[in-house]
């Protein structure tokens, strides 16, 4: 079976390396592009095509701005793949706010490797053998 392509679109530089790494480690996920920002996330989403975006989300105003999984829909129209936010905002509030904005997923950044690479492949629609946690 052909890898599962993801962007990982993230600002902070060591964070954006480690999960390409964390990522290149899982024989079914291929990291195809790693983007500091929306714009150059979108380019290369529209660019490569991927099976899936990894969306670092960032704390704004007491909460979780929603506003870039929006956009990024919105940017992509159907052709959008789906999207799992990592973020280390543990809130339900902003869980929900990212989901109703259009996000497949929601995810702690310490989420452990193996379930990451698990939400990946199933919001991609394959099936795996790996457990879940």
């Amino acid at each position: 079976m052909t890898p599962v392509r993801v962007v990982v679109i993230e600002a902070h530089p060591e964070v954006r390396q480690a999960l390409a790494s964390r990522l290149a480690s899982a024989g079914d996920v291929d990291v195809v592009a790693a983007a500091s920002g929306l714009s150059e996330g979108l380019e290369a989403v529209r660019r490569l095509a991927p099976d899936v975006v990894l969306l670092g989300m960032g704390v704004a105003q007491g909460g979780m701005d929603p506003h870039p999984v929006a956009s990024l829909r919105g940017a992509l129209g159907a052709q959008a793949p789906p999207i799992l936010v990592l973020t280390t905002f543990a809130d339900e509030e902003a869980r929900q706010a990212a989901l109703g904005a259009g996000a497949s997923g929601y995810l702690l950044k310490t989420v452990q490797s193996d379930r990451l690479i698990e939400e990946i492949l199933s919001a991609a629609g394959r099936a795996t053998s790996r457990a879940t946690e």
